[in-house]
């Protein structure tokens, strides 16, 4: 058996994932079609972690007017963060722990200001994630509602840790603000609700079924 054999069976032995992403990770948040082999769950690591280092370096750049670069108090709210639909509670506040940030809630989001992250990508050791920031420096629409900018953070890691490698900013309105996925109660409400409706005892009431009326020999 030939070197060139050997090594072409080698490839052919490795895992389809490993072919695919040729590193850590590959999937689509939201899914994207014809993407069939993206991973759905937003809660693996490094789904987590680039939407955490994508966060911080807008706020960096485009805080909430005031903070800059003093301390934030821990117990301080000064904005929220909303995520992608699904992530858990304690992923969701991972994500938005930064100085000064916490989770979205339908109690606090008129009251703060809110920065969303929206599409997240992770093709292998590169990452593509999307924060739409309010732009304090226009003034709000006719409905209260701040204008939104989409600040696409590029980055580059997977077995590294993660970095940013470039940006790109959309002109404002371009990218729709994302759905509220507010910050869950639970930690899996999704199978907690499925557990509390498989418990439900069955109804009492008489079923009713409908007898076809109309058909042949009638």
């Amino acid at each position: 058996m030939t070197r060139r054999t050997i090594a072409a069976l080698a490839v052919l032995a490795l895992p389809a994932s490993a072919l695919l992403t040729g590193c850590v990770g590959y999937g689509s948040w939201p899914p994207v079609e014809g993407a069939d082999l993206a991973a759905t769950n937003p809660n693996v690591p490094y789904a987590v972690e680039t939407m955490a280092l994508g966060l911080r370096w807008v706020l960096q750049r485009y805080p909430v007017p005031g903070t800059g670069t003093e301390p934030v108090p821990e117990d301080e709210a000064r904005f929220a963060v909303n995520v992608p639909a699904g992530i858990r509670r304690a992923n969701y506040i991972k994500i938005a722990s930064a100085p000064g940030g916490t989770p979205a809630t339908a109690e606090n989001v008129g009251a703060l200001p809110v920065y969303h992250i929206g599409r997240v990508w992770i093709r292998g050791g590169k990452a593509t994630v999307d924060v739409l920031r309010p732009m304090f420096e226009y003034p709000a629409r006719g409905d209260g509602s701040p204008v939104y900018q989409c600040v696409t953070v590029h980055m580059e890691g997977g077995f590294q840790p993660w970095r940013v490698a470039g940006t790109q900013t959309r002109e404002p309105g371009v990218v729709p603000v994302p759905d509220y996925y507010f910050l869950p109660e639970t930690e899996f409400p999704d199978h907690e609700e499925r557990i509390r409706q498989s418990r439900q005892p069955a109804s009492s009431e008489p079923r009713v079924v409908e007898t076809p009326t109309g058909g042949p020999g009638q």
